[in-house]
């Protein structure tokens, strides 16, 4: 997907919703979407059930993968994002083990 076409999805969706129009340059997805992954990643360790652990896991891969497959992130930054999801989880089940 193109960038041109993530700000038309962006147009589509607040003309739906608010009826203002506000299209996001690339660097402002960009921002947006790295932010987002390492809000996954970053909310992954305090999760009390592994269900709702995996999901954040899951959410930041599908994100990190969209990042990479629409340019924004490089192979080096996707696998950097992958190996923090991975460390995360990890953390993740061990606070989980803890708890027990």
């Amino acid at each position: 997907m193109r960038t041109h076409e993530l700000n038309n999805l962006s147009k589509d969706s607040d003309q739906l919703g608010h009826g203002k129009v506000e299209l996001m340059n690339a660097r402002e997805i960009k921002e947006v979407l790295a932010g987002r992954i390492k809000w996954e990643i970053n909310s992954i360790p305090s999760q009390e059930l592994k269900d709702v652990a995996i999901c954040y896991y899951f959410g930041a891969c599908d994100l990190i993968h969209f990042a990479r497959d629409i340019g924004f992130f490089s192979k080096e930054q996707e696998d950097y994002f992958l190996s923090r999801a991975i460390t995360a989880y990890k953390e993740a089940l061990k606070n989980q083990s803890e708890r027990k």
